[in-house]
């Protein structure tokens, strides 16, 4: 019941906010006694429920509005249960039984449930205007007359929702009156449910009118998927372990209601969704929380002029910035619940809780600190952002692989079918951003692999998904073999050993063995650009899967093969860089000599890869300084000649 009742108490610290649209477009939290429905017919109306106007909405311009619903109709998937004022042409067109026969008497239905409130104390003008309107049964012949009627509404009246404004002095939208939605739930609480039975809260521990039917849409308009069901009194949904279904679980009506809305704002506004999967993160006073499944808020901010983090110590201090924003809100007596959800059959049946966990405030914040610093990697790319828009141009910064990124890495590209597994890669991944716990090997490995194959491939036209696959592949083994080394949720004194920038006093022979194939790759590229010869696959690349099994063995060719190279180097430029690559790489070969039988066939662990990659990224640093000099000493030598010439005029 926790859950539930977070939800719920979430619902009550957000109460000023219920019913308000919000700026940036998101679904607002709903009012109980009330549902989101997108509506395309709008009428217009006198006080006297005089027809004044009719319009169609174009197709993409539809609105979605809020409407008062029954609990019936909140849930209706089918049948006879109207909503109370606004609904579509089957229920509001009594002139449309002219039109298709046996539809079933929607209509006085409708009508009996909308004056039932108009004659209660809890009546409103607008609703009344409305009444007025409707039981005049000229929908239909309106549409008609104002030639707006298609063959659409006339085969699918279901699909064609209408909202009506109320002609006051001036035209006055009567969805968004809020007098209007407080004297319906005044009406609905006191003379529906509250005439209904009432049971024990297992929530709130009070008896009180309870929740029959659970609301849908929960995670998105037309999810048919309940969260709470038993309405399936066959079979064993309940039975043989309780009697009645409200043995095992009976809410109030309030709280369900509230629990719901909150739970399908939270979903719009800030969850992640992956399919039929969700999973949302929030403060239960509804507190800014840092995106666990894209740290883009690490960056969000960063002017699009200004340079995004590109060592270590630049994404510590961004972190840092913008972690602390979130500090202030975030306290120890503060709650952050994380929920998943999923069904395994669509939008219909039951509703699951995958996951579920509550922490505090600053606890949550710490482990997300951890996870951003234990996770980081460089290059990880990003799409950069400006006013908030994607500008769709990537660019490698220092960040943190995400979920989808780490199935990706694992996996590729998302199939239909691969889905489900990547549903299940999102699930497991989520209690080692929360909770601590170590990143499955499988996943280390499957990512370690595909980066291998990728290389071997060695296409060009696809560099992108290898460079992708090979960094998020890294950031994964670093975690795993970090957090080998440490105490679980020890943030205080957890120890990197294998560190993100290149580590030149490592001497693993893994690490070593992956940057010799970084070496060979690189001296073997700088003899092919020099002879002009354009894009060749090098052999390091070629035999990467064998170098990974038998790398004493798979060596010993490979320096052979680079031989021609540096014997090149050697004769036509003996200051060359292919010359001072040669001297580093023999003084790795040099390192093995410090552990005895390091230098062997041992097939390598995925550390090799960090080995690799750091030493590669090591060479495009030192490439990228040494053209940056050599621009600037061209400029100040631009600058000095154009001073001699004015000097000369």
């Amino acid at each position: 019941m926790t859950w539930i009742t977070k939800l719920y108490e979430t619902y009550e610290n957000c109460g000023n906010t219920v019913g308000i649209d919000n700026a940036d477009g998101n679904a607002p939290l709903l009012p109980i006694g009330h549902t989101a429905q997108k509506t395309q017919i709008e009428i217009t109306i006198d006080e006297d429920g005089t027809f004044q106007s009719v319009s169609i909405d174009p197709p993409k311009e539809t609105k979605t509005i809020i409407i008062p619903c029954t609990m019936e109709s909140e849930a209706r998937s089918s049948g006879n249960t109207p909503h109370p004022l606004f609904d579509n042409l089957k229920y509001l067109a009594p002139d449309f039984q002219d039109t298709k026969k046996n539809d079933g008497n929607f209509f006085e239905k409708y009508l009996i449930q909308l004056e039932d409130w108009c004659e209660s104390e809890y009546s409103h003008p607008k609703a009344q205007a409305i009444l007025r309107y409707v039981k005049k049964g000229t929908i239909i012949s309106d549409l008609r007359n104002a030639h707006l009627l298609n063959e659409k509404m006339e085969s699918s009246p279901q699909n064609f929702y209408v909202r009506f404004n109320i002609y006051e002095g001036d035209v006055q939208e009567g969805w968004k009156d809020v007098s209007l939605r407080n004297r319906y739930i005044a009406y609905y609480l006191n003379s529906v449910i509250g005439k209904g039975p009432q049971s024990l809260c297992y929530a709130s521990g009070k008896s009180l009118p309870v929740s029959r039917l659970s609301p849908r849409s929960v995670r998105r308009p037309g999810d048919g998927a309940y969260l709470i069901s038993g309405t399936d009194e066959s079979n064993f949904t309940f039975r043989g372990r309780f009697a009645t279904r409200d043995e095992a679980l009976c809410l109030s009506y309030d709280v369900s209601q509230k629990a719901h809305k909150a739970l399908k704002w939270l979903i719009d506004k800030q969850g992640y969704k992956n399919g039929d999967q969700v999973f949302v993160v929030w403060g239960t006073k509804d507190q800014p929380i840092p995106a666990i499944w894209d740290p883009d808020d690490v960056y969000a901010n960063i002017p699009a002029d200004e340079q995004l983090p590109d060592t270590a110590e630049g994404f510590a201090r961004r972190m840092i910035t913008a972690l602390s924003g979130y500090s202030q809100s975030l306290t120890p007596d503060s709650s952050v619940v994380v929920i998943g959800l999923d069904s395994t059959n669509g939008a219909k049946g039951r509703l699951s809780i995958t996951y579920y966990q509550e922490l505090a405030g600053s606890e949550f914040l710490k482990r997300i600190c951890h996870w951003y610093q234990t996770t980081k990697w460089y290059p990880i790319y990003y799409v950069k952002k400006n006013n908030g828009e994607k500008e769709g141009k990537s660019i490698a910064i220092t960040g943190v692989p995400t979920p989808n990124d780490i199935f990706f890495a694992a996996y590729g590209r998302e199939t239909e079918s691969t889905k489900k597994i990547k549903k299940a890669t999102v699930s497991r991944i989520m209690p080692c951003i929360i909770e601590g716990k170590p990143i499955p090997y499988d996943l280390v490995h499957s990512s370690a692999n595909r980066a291998a194959r990728l290389i071997l491939a060695g296409k060009s036209d696809k560099q992108w998904e290898t460079n992708k696959t090979l960094n998020i592949a890294c950031a994964l083994i670093r975690k795993y073999y970090n957090d080998q080394k440490n105490e679980r949720n020890d943030f205080e004194h957890y120890n990197e050993v294998w560190k993100m920038d290149l580590d030149i006093m490592q001497t693993d022979r893994n690490y070593l063995f992956g940057r010799l194939l970084a070496y060979a790759r690189t001296i073997e590229e700088f003899s092919i650009k020099s002879s002009g010869n354009g894009y060749r696959q090098t052999n390091a690349e070629r035999m990467i899967p064998r170098f990974r099994q038998h790398p004493a063995e798979t060596w010993e060719k490979l320096y052979e093969k680079l031989l021609p190279y540096m014997a090149k180097f050697r004769t036509t430029s003996p200051n060359s860089l292919g010359n001072r690559l040669e001297a580093d790489m023999n003084a790795i070969l040099d390192l093995f000599k410090i552990q005895p039988d390091g230098f062997s066939d041992e097939a390598l662990t995925p550390i090799y890869l960090l080995g690799y990659q750091s030493q590669l990224t090591q060479f495009d640093k030192e490439r990228k300084e040494a053209i940056a000099k050599k621009t600037a000493r061209l400029e100040a030598e631009q600058i000095t000649d154009d001073d001699s010439t004015n000097g000369g005029n």
